[in-house]
């Protein structure tokens, strides 16, 4: 009887083991990094606050303070200050929606805290004073956040996520009996500001403004993408190309 109950015991343990997640206890931060440059850049306010760092701005700049340790950075700076210490940050600290983020390994390493690379999701992790914190890694995407009506001459506006700007373009067409290239041929082009966002005219020529479709691609710095002036189709090198596209119909 001693060992029939013993197996059971046993079997139960070991379903239980295999049926249940496992829980590692780490806290999972709401807002994900994003990657500038080949460096995670981490909402700063956030993970202060899991810390237990205060934040203080101060003469234009931000300044971060651990227990005995104490960082003091600005936005746009790589050049920063860490415990006393001057530094070059592997990435500028920048504005990324309406929160400054800062390279995860320059800065909070600097004040004491460990940093994990997982590949898988990708996520990192923060581990300090024997508590850890996830964070998920935001992948490349692309948004439209103001899309003008039929028959409107406002500009198309947009965003891009998980992308270093500099290093990204975007390609827009518009379709019209065909796809055309906008904002021109000789620009074919737009930009992305430092926290992402961009703007196209999308209304250069003709009857633009009766377009019925538009699409944007988020590419490479450095990509020459297909000149179309009322193609049929758009070119299947575009998606090839591209690391994150959005489409609409209006």
């Amino acid at each position: 009887m001693d060992s029939a109950r013993a197996v059971v015991c046993m079997l139960v343990c070991l379903l239980g083991a295999w049926g249940a997640p496992a829980d590692t206890g780490a806290y999972q931060f709401s807002n994900p990094a994003r990657m500038v440059g080949g460096s995670a850049l981490v909402p700063l306010r956030e993970v202060c606050e899991w810390l237990g760092a205060t934040v203080t701005w101060r003469d234009g700049g931000v300044v971060v303070e651990l227990e005995q340790r104490h960082a003091e950075l600005r936005n746009g700076t790589a050049t920063a200050v860490i415990n006393g210490a001057q530094v070059v940050l592997p990435a500028a600290p920048r504005i990324i929606g309406d929160m400054l983020h800062v390279p995860v390994r320059g800065v909070f390493e600097g004040l004491g805290a460990a940093v994990e690379w997982h590949s898988d999701g990708p996520r990192l992790e923060v581990v300090y004073a024997g508590r850890r914190a996830v964070m998920t890694v935001a992948t490349a995407s692309i948004e439209f956040t103001r899309v003008p009506p039929r028959g409107s001459s406002a500009l198309l506006r947009g965003r891009a996520i998980g992308v270093d700007p500099g290093q990204y373009r975007i390609a827009v067409y518009i379709y019209v009996s065909g796809w055309w290239t906008k904002p021109y041929w000789d620009a074919p082009l737009t930009p992305l500001r430092p926290d992402g966002t961009w703007s196209c005219d999308v209304t250069t020529g003709g009857i633009d403004e009766s377009a019925t479709a538009i699409s944007a691609y988020l590419v490479p710095r450095g990509y020459a993408p297909p000149l179309l002036a009322g193609d049929g189709v758009i070119p299947d090198e575009l998606e090839r190309h591209a690391v994150a596209s959005v489409a609409v119909r209006r």
